[in-house]
């Protein structure tokens, strides 16, 4: 498995990219992309693996012939956490793999492997561009970006005077993740992606989740 070498991507072109996906039959259910059915509708087939984070310190990796091999934990949970995981595998193979999917890893020890052949720079940015696309997917730009605004401006008229800014933020973001079905952090990274918060807001929403929003600042 060859992962050199990778060509970024624009903001713009992935989401052009996730405008197109997200117009395929049967993947919307209201604003809710239905990530269960991209999947099944991409040929891939999931497997669990236990101690997979434990052992190799990931949670799915893209396996030959079209499977994806996910944490046994993860899995079980169910969370939005889960199903972001299982689109970014899928998004990595939009983006990153080879059209023959013959020629994936068999095992985490291959995947570990052809890792280490990127450079940390490369390996960043085509992580970077793939978490993007999941998010570009599930939030769509435009919509999301009108959400954003239409709760802001809903709240602020209702609370007039008697709440801060930071609150009427992560009031607005609960609303959001809620109507999106992502996570707290998901819909957070969104919104400072597209410049509707800043990264002083991105502090403070930090230390309402600080182990969760630690985790995804790095990314």
């Amino acid at each position: 498995m060859n992962l050199l070498p990778y060509e970024p991507f624009t903001p713009a072109e992935l989401e052009q990219i996730a405008l197109d996906i997200r117009k395929r039959p049967g993947c919307l259910d209201g604003c809710r992309f239905r990530i269960e059915s991209f999947v099944e509708q991409q040929g891939f087939q999931i497997y669990p693996v236990e101690g997979l984070r434990e052992e190799f310190g990931i949670e799915a990796y893209l396996g030959a012939n079209r499977r994806i091999f996910v944490d046994e934990k993860l899995m079980n949970a169910s969370s939005p956490r889960y199903f972001s995981t299982l689109l970014e595998e899928v998004v990595h193979s939009i983006l990153h793999m080879p059209s023959d999917h013959n020629e994936l890893v068999a095992t985490p020890e291959e995947i570990r492997d052809a890792v280490a052949k990127m450079s940390d720079h490369e390996y960043a940015v085509m992580e970077k561009d793939a978490k993007y696309l999941v998010g570009a997917i599930l939030m769509p730009k435009a919509e999301f970006s009108e959400q954003f605004h239409k709760h802001y401006a809903d709240l602020k008229k209702r609370l007039k005077t008697h709440a801060f800014h930071h609150t009427l933020v992560r009031t607005t973001i609960r609303r959001l993740y809620q109507a999106y079905c992502v996570s707290l952090e998901a819909a957070t990274f969104r919104a400072f992606a597209l410049h509707l918060i800043s990264r002083h807001d991105l502090n403070e929403l930090s230390k309402y989740r600080p182990t969760e929003f630690n985790r995804a600042s790095s990314i």
